[in-house]
């Protein structure tokens, strides 16, 4: 399954919750997009058309349950709009960081491949970050 036109990423992630402001950088190779606002950002690489991975990343303070509550629902949005197929792909990224919250590791990365897809999610406790990636297998 391939990935949705950056077009499609982009303007979802340009409302409520996101309201990113994104730009282009045509003449990199590959083509990528990047967008961003408080506390998040994502970065779109590939062919406009047909993307090739997107990366998610997410601030999670321990200290601000507000943005941390963002951050997980923006992780989750963009599964919602990527893994149209995998039912159980939100309960997977809320497990992932529930589980972080609590282990001695600092950090952790969990993984799955679905539909021809790869999935990566990466907690970081010391910078209170979350990375999701998502690419071609």
């Amino acid at each position: 399954m391939p990935l949705p036109s950056t077009e499609t990423i982009e303007t979802l992630f340009q409302r409520d919750p996101a309201l990113f402001i994104f730009r282009r950088a045509d003449d990199g190779n590959p083509p990528r997009s990047v967008g961003g606002r408080d506390g998040a950002a994502i970065q779109i690489d590939g062919p406009y058309a047909a993307p090739e991975r997107v990366v998610l990343a997410v601030v999670l303070p321990n200290d601000d349950e507000v943005m941390a509550r963002r951050g997980g629902v923006l992780l989750v949005l963009l599964l919602t709009l990527i893994a149209t197929e995998w039912s159980e792909a939100s309960d997977w990224v809320t497990t992932q960081l529930r589980t972080a919250a609590y282990d001695a590791r600092l950090v952790q990365t969990s993984e799955r491949i679905r539909g021809g897809l790869r999935y990566e999610l990466t907690t970081d406790k010391q910078r209170s970050l979350a990375t999701l990636v998502i690419g071609g297998v």
